[in-house]
């Protein structure tokens, strides 16, 4: 009795595992079905096929009648896109009735994703039409169509028949091929998925783009291809201060006219049409100690042992002359100019100005052949009533710039901008041993452009790095008039410690290394100016 006891409970724990376990499979037979929905759900989504693997397969030999026949159909479509279920339709009704039960829609649509996967002949894509996703195929390259035509069932000549291995017996060679890749697939895909590649696939679909996403990524490109479009007025803009280039050369790279003839072996020595240099050869000149470091800026010439340079006499009619920097179409006014100390200028006399530019003389701490100026002399200056709307141009050395723009906002200026001057050598070689610098030898300067008030101005019309040769101590290139009388043409400018080689038309330049004064301009108070030159003996 105890062991038929034994036996039962046995039994009836054998029978509760059993439902456990087919209760764990029923729902794991849901779980895959509701995935299987999902995944197709995704796919009808994303524009992938649908049950497109469970499409009958073709009997071997009827499968080339068929091909034609699809072939022969979309050589009759027109523009695209063309809808897919009347291409069904129109291959389905040349089928026999002995193999209609083989070719279904899900067939023909499975043979163009393999004309679109191997051969690129046509492409299948969703659309939104009247709230119902339709397939449609959006491209069909004719062409490569009747070139797969001829090489597997009619070529146009038997050299392209035996050249490609075509006919018949290609295409059926190509068939076994397929079949054998899709077995051996089918053979390696039994095995089931795992969980990670389930996962990799689930991500692939949710990353492939919906139609409605490319079709707002192609209206992006375009509305993007507007507006970088140049506008009428931003093309006119830039006819109005476009430089003549025609009377522009380049220097040669290598230096002189023998140079350059022995480079390009040239017996005849003709010229390059570029811009070619002489050396300074003198008595005590050493060619074994190479090139000058400050070559025409070298402060000692006339003792300097190092090879110096000049322009080639006979190039000199093609040197560009500098400081051109208005277009004929702009009026200009001639040069005005008042000797002062700026420190003690009743600013509010001269009126109001557009762009006011300045090189204020920083004390850097360093031998320098002119005076300078403190630091709370230079913020002190009454700047900000020379303007109400307009730009300031000011130049600051490295130690001096978070003092610049210190000065820019005590003057009632925001720093929007900044430019950067690379100096170059007589050579057109960025210098390298610079003259200023305390740790670093110093290739650059920097000029800070501050904005008061509202000027009407034109934007985006130059950029921020002028490449320019170094001159004289303490000179800075032409350029940058260039650059502030695009910004801002027609208008009052006036420069702050100038010299007279800033003198320009259109412009006031104030400084004490001037000679005198001239005045034009009706806006100045030319009495009061007069009277205070007089008085402080300017």
């Amino acid at each position: 009795a105890k062991t038929q006891r034994q036996l039962h409970q046995k039994q009836g724990e054998h029978s509760s595992s059993t439902l456990v376990m087919s209760t764990a499979f029923s729902q794991l037979v849901e779980a895959r079905k509701r995935q299987a929905d999902i995944r197709a759900r995704l796919k009808r989504r994303k524009g992938d096929e649908v049950n497109i693997e469970e499409a009958p397969m073709v009997d071997p030999e009827y499968s080339q009648t068929y091909l034609k026949n699809l072939f022969a159909v979309l050589f009759k479509q027109g523009d695209t896109p063309i809808n897919l279920s009347d291409v069904q339709t129109q291959v389905l009704e040349t089928i026999d009735t002995q193999h209609k039960h083989q070719i279904q829609p899900e067939t023909i649509e499975k043979s163009l994703k393999e004309l679109e996967k191997k051969h690129g002949i046509v492409h299948l894509d969703w659309i939104d039409y009247k709230g119902k996703e339709r397939v449609v195929i959006g491209k069909l390259d004719k062409d490569k169509l009747q070139t797969l035509h001829e090489i597997w069932f009619e070529p146009l000549n038997p050299s392209k028949r035996q050249k490609n291995s075509v006919g018949t017996e290609g295409w059926r060679s190509w068939r076994e091929g397929q079949s054998e890749q899709k077995s051996e697939e089918k053979a390696e895909g039994g095995k089931g998925e795992t969980p990670q590649e389930e996962l990799e696939s689930f991500e692939q679909l949710l990353s492939t783009p919906t139609f409605r996403e490319k079709q707002t990524r192609v209206e992006t490109d375009e509305f993007s291809e507007i507006l970088d479009k140049q506008s009428w007025k931003e093309i006119k803009k830039g006819e109005t201060f476009k430089s003549d280039a025609s009377d522009f050369r380049y220097y040669c790279q290598s230096l002189t006219r023998e140079e350059c003839n022995r480079a390009r072996g040239n017996k005849f020595g003709n010229a390059c049409g570029k811009i070619h240099y002489v050396r300074i050869i003198q008595p005590h000149t050493d060619m074994a100690l190479g090139n000058c470091n400050y070559l025409n800026t070298c402060l000692h010439m006339k003792n300097c042992k190092y090879v110096h340079y000049e322009i080639d006499t006979r190039d000199k009619a093609l040197v560009v002359p500098r400081g051109k920097t208005l277009s004929k179409k702009q009026e200009q006014t001639e040069p005005q100019w008042i000797r002062c100390d700026v420190r003690k200028f009743d600013w509010k006399k001269l009126g109001k100005y557009s762009v006011i530019m300045a090189d204020p003389p920083w004390r850097i701490h360093m031998d320098i052949p002119y005076g300078t100026m403190t630091d709370d002399e230079i913020k002190e200056m009454d700047l900000g009533s020379l303007s109400d709307d307009g730009y300031m141009f000011l130049w600051a050395t490295t130690r001096a710039l978070e003092l610049a723009r210190e000065c820019l906002e005590t003057w009632g200026y925001k720093c929007v901008d900044e430019i950067i001057w690379v100096k170059t050598n007589q050579l057109q070689r960025i210098i390298r041993t610079g003259r200023t610098g305390h740790w670093l030898n110093h290739s650059k300067e920097h000029c800070l452009i501050g904005r008061k008030g509202d000027p009407t101005v034109n934007i985006k019309v130059d950029c921020d790095v002028i490449v320019a040769e170094v001159r004289e101590r303490s000179r800075k290139p032409d350029e940058i008039y260039g650059i502030a009388e695009r910004l801002s043409p027609g208008t009052r400018k006036i420069e702050i410690f100038g010299r007279e080689h800033n003198r320009r038309p259109g412009w006031m330049t104030m400084g004490n290394q001037l000679p005198g004064f001239h005045l034009v301009d009706s806006d100045i108070d030319k009495e009061g100016v007069e009277k205070d030159i007089a008085e402080n003996g300017w």
